[in-house]
């Protein structure tokens, strides 16, 4: 078992991956409108696209930050919120709430996976039977 301070090859590579997710959504969010349109960032994709993205986040964010119940859900929130002021400031498209919310339901659905797969999947042994 690791102790405090030290880390494991697989938490680099976690951090990285989760570092580099960051910066692509990050990237593909503050895009200008047009360059979206044209690479298939927005239109029928738009909403799937960001609940996919925030899914990912907030499933990487829960190995990351495994020892911490809040952080999963606040960071990936705070970023949401954070690119949606971004693209209203930068180039007055106002703050699409809808994004956020979108975004919300990612974020929900990746602790929610990541919860199952750490406790169904990767966990050894049976399975414990449903509480009636």
């Amino acid at each position: 078992m690791a102790q405090i301070g030290e880390t494991s090859r697989g938490s680099h590579t976690a951090m990285a991956g989760f570092i580099a997710l960051l910066l692509i959504v990050t990237c593909g969010s503050v895009l200008p409108a047009h360059v979206k349109q044209a690479i298939g960032l927005q239109g029928h994709w738009h909403r799937t696209l960001h609940v996919a993205a925030f899914l990912l986040v907030a499933a990487l964010a829960r190995e990351v930050f495994s020892r911490s119940a809040v952080t999963p859900v606040l960071l990936p929130l705070a970023m949401a919120a954070s690119t949606e002021l971004i693209q209203d400031l930068v180039f007055r498209s106002g703050f699409e709430w809808s994004d956020v919310r979108d975004d919300s339901i990612g974020i929900a659905a990746g602790v929610a996976m990541s919860l199952v797969i750490r406790r169904y999947v990767a966990s050894p042994g049976p399975i414990p039977p449903a509480a009636e």
